[in-house]
């Protein structure tokens, strides 16, 4: 961990599903060599006089301005700060840097993030903001730039994380659950899962949310919520929202048949929230939803192991799979023929059939290129549905592919 250049540091990223999007962990060892120049005024006098008395002799680069002349405060045994003068005071919580993971390949590259000061050996961000910088945490270094001028710290705050909520190109949200959140999303709206009142509790913390009347409300563990009356409790005051499968009013989950496309960040219910609540609303239910199905999945935890690498382990099973799909690539070749002949294109092209696939030679006319690019996708389409009603309900990876957040058939 070192500085690059100049009011600038480098270091491995990490995630902390704690932290807020607009926030970046930093070093306690990396911001003691991190400053920037803060006039002193009669408004913050005593705060900049009480931050010298603290940190004098503890951090490096320490320096002030007054009647144009720079001396270093680790060379002064005795400094009285002064209305007017400039102090290159050390970084803390609050104050906005620049991020990024280089390379920068596009505007929402660069993002503008809070400071909060850890313990920590790395920079830390929270796993929701990687996608526009395109950064995970397999090794991945993050640059931080520190703003000196007024200027560069007005541009820092234009380019803040709530500020690129929606991408200036398509529109679309920059942000959304993503990987083990958007698994835990779908988990508790989709599927019969109970929730603690313990865990509740947390959720409500973590939410600013009122408990809502639990689903059970007396049984010999207790009473127990259910997974949608967890789900909502980041959800703006007031919020409705429908689609098909799909149905929230007043801010409560009255419906949602399994559907994840309403969970993902393009055109669901996040872009709902940004228009209805603005970037801010949208960037605090991002945060408690993040912290809240992190504790969550934690808590019942997730799992793959090599039993889940097969369809199933039954072999009957498995052949009465293999037959079907069999019998699907015979239909959509006999479909696809009949197609052809309709269209007079077997004039001009050899066919060939292997394996229940068809080989065409010489010139292709458009009009077969796009219904050969047809036929193969809902034949595909097809296929993935034969194979997910042959796979046991407690398959982990088809959930990850069902709630979409890894894989695919």
């Amino acid at each position: 961990v070192a500085k690059v250049c100049s009011f600038s540091a480098r270091a491995v990223l990490t995630g902390d599903a704690f932290l807020s999007l607009d926030e970046i962990g930093i070093p306690i060892e990396v911001s003691k060599g991190l400053t920037v120049w803060e006039t002193v005024t009669r408004h913050n006098f005593e705060d900049m006089k009480n931050e010298y008395n603290q940190v004098h002799g503890y951090f490096r680069a320490l320096m002030y301005i007054r009647s144009g002349v720079k001396t270093d405060l680790t060379q002064c045994e005795v400094y009285n700060v002064e209305i007017g003068d400039e102090v290159a005071r050390p970084i803390k919580d609050g104050d906005l840097v620049f991020c990024n993971r280089p390379p920068s390949v596009h505007k929402h590259s660069l993002i503008g993030l809070k400071v909060r000061i850890l313990d920590i050996p790395t920079f830390s961000i929270n796993p929701l903001i990687c996608p526009p910088m395109g950064a995970d945490f397999d090794g991945d270094c993050l640059a931080v730039f520190v703003p000196q001028s007024m200027e560069s710290r007005a541009e820092v705050d234009l380019a803040m994380a709530e500020n690129q909520m929606l991408t200036s190109h398509g529109g679309v949200c920059t942000f959304g659950l993503t990987q083990d959140s958007l698994l835990a999303a779908h988990k508790l709206t989709s599927s019969q899962v109970l929730v603690k009142k313990e865990t509740m509790e947390q959720g409500c913390l973590w939410s600013d949310s009122w408990m809502p009347k639990p689903a059970i409300i007396k049984s010999p563990k207790g009473a127990f919520f259910t997974g949608s009356q967890f789900y909502q409790l980041p959800l703006p005051k007031g919020f409705d929202y429908s689609e098909p499968g799909v149905l929230i009013s007043g801010s409560e989950i009255l419906e949602s048949r399994g559907q994840v496309g309403w969970l993902g960040n393009s055109n669901g219910l996040l872009r709902s929230i940004v228009e209805r609540y603005g970037c801010h609303v949208a960037l605090n239910y991002l945060s408690s939803c993040q912290i809240m199905l992190t504790l969550w999945l934690s808590q019942v935890g997730f799992s793959t192991g090599l039993r889940d690498v097969y369809e199933t382990c039954n072999s009957k099973t498995r052949g009465g799979m293999k037959n079907e799909i069999r019998k699907t690539f015979d239909e959509f070749e006999y479909r696809s023929n009949s197609k052809i002949q309709s269209l007079n294109c077997l004039s001009s092209i050899q066919e060939e059939s292997i394996n229940g696939h068809i080989r065409k030679h010489g010139m292709q006319s458009p009009s077969f290129e796009e219904l050969r690019i047809q036929y193969m996708q809902e034949l595909m389409s097809r296929i993935q549905d034969v194979i997910l009603k042959y796979v046991p309900e407690d398959n982990s990876m088809m959930k990850m592919v069902a709630a979409g957040s890894k894989g695919s058939v």
